[in-house]
């Protein structure tokens, strides 16, 4: 029998951070990030996650693919925060039932999918662009990560496929 030794989805990010710091993790268009540029970019978010209880629960993000959302996603999953992912092209009704019924405490959305309704179904909204770099700069990254069990939820993927509600 072998020990299993539990494993964060984080891992391989961090591990390959102290490896090879300047290699580049993410290319998204014309922007590189290397790995010692995400991990950092990620510990804030942890960091700014941990102090505010709106964050631990179940945060819902509604981007498209970014940099940021990456960054989001992982620091997130770090601290144990569920993460429940809506496709940027969800329309409004979908997005609240899915608001609604993944119980989210908190909003990550772009600025151009932002609505004014989405405020009654969640505690704290942050439009991806200078809001969260706002939120971002009031904390220094996160020095001691709270445990994270193996088998606690990381992500709450919404998907319906073509038909029928996700």
């Amino acid at each position: 029998m072998y020990d299993l030794i539990p494993l964060k989805v984080t891992q391989g990010i961090h591990a390959s951070s102290s490896r090879t710091p300047h290699k580049v993790a993410i290319r998204h268009g014309d922007r590189s990030v290397t790995y010692k540029e995400l991990t950092n970019r990620m510990r804030l978010v942890s960091a700014a996650g941990m102090a505010d209880p709106n964050f631990r629960g179940t945060v819902t993000i509604v981007a498209q693919n970014s940099v940021e959302y990456i960054e989001i996603f992982l620091g997130l999953a770090d601290i144990g925060t569920r993460v429940c992912t809506i496709s940027s092209k969800s329309s409004s009704r979908e997005i609240i039932a899915l608001l609604v019924e993944s119980n989210s405490t908190a909003l990550f959305i772009d600025e151009s999918l932002y609505r004014e309704e989405y405020k009654q179904y969640t505690n704290v909204i942050l439009t991806i662009g200078d809001q969260y770099e706002s939120w971002l700069s009031k904390h220094k990254p996160i020095e001691r990560y709270p445990h994270v069990s193996d088998s606690s939820i990381f992500n709450i993927i919404c998907s319906s496929g073509t038909t029928g509600d996700p």
